[in-house]
């Protein structure tokens, strides 16, 4: 009966989807890192699979690393502020209505404006610097295509696969 519970809430569509859509994001790098000469398995290490990927794809701006996982942190730590302030608001109102039935809540509007601002800012920091690494990825493949760069772009998770196979098959056909 358990079993039944768990699978009914862990099985879902969304659940189904994002676990292949993880999987073919995994697969993708490891080709990459395949296609670099590297080891594959060193993309799934966390943090130094990224600092390789960025260390192969901007060469001497590897440094751009560590402005990524400064925004990550960034916006880490802005969505966490902005949760607790809410989360603590909310149930000090809800304290509030059930014992006086009145409705109070306590919200710092400015506050979650700075924090909302702060995280947009650095997720579009984040996404813009892993999407242009991409591109880059590309670049270090010797990939010129236009099309292939576009798509590895907006769908990168797929792309790689893509430019993978683009990159062996250039290989072979010139051997």
């Amino acid at each position: 009966m358990l079993f039944d519970i768990f699978m009914k809430i862990w099985i879902t569509p969304e659940n189904v989807l994002g676990i292949l859509w993880s999987i073919v994001t995994v697969v993708g790098m490891c080709l990459i890192f395949h296609a670099w000469k590297e080891h594959w398995w060193k993309s799934l290490i966390p943090f130094y699979g990224t600092y390789l990927m960025y260390k192969n794809a901007w060469k001497e701006y590897k440094w751009l690393f560590f402005v990524q996982m400064l925004f990550d942190l960034i916006s880490m730590i802005s969505s966490k502020f902005m949760k607790k302030h809410l989360t603590n608001n909310l149930f000090a109102a809800i304290k509030t209505y059930m014992e006086t039935e009145k409705i109070d809540i306590d919200i710092n509007i400015p506050y979650l404006l700075i924090c909302a601002a702060v995280l947009l800012i650095s997720m579009l920091v984040v996404f813009l610097l892993t999407r242009i690494t991409y591109l880059k990825i590309c670049d270090s493949l010797g990939i010129k295509n236009l099309l292939l760069k576009v798509g590895t772009f907006i769908v990168p998770q797929i792309f790689l696969i893509v430019d993978y196979v683009y990159v062996i098959r250039r290989r072979d056909s010139l051997k």
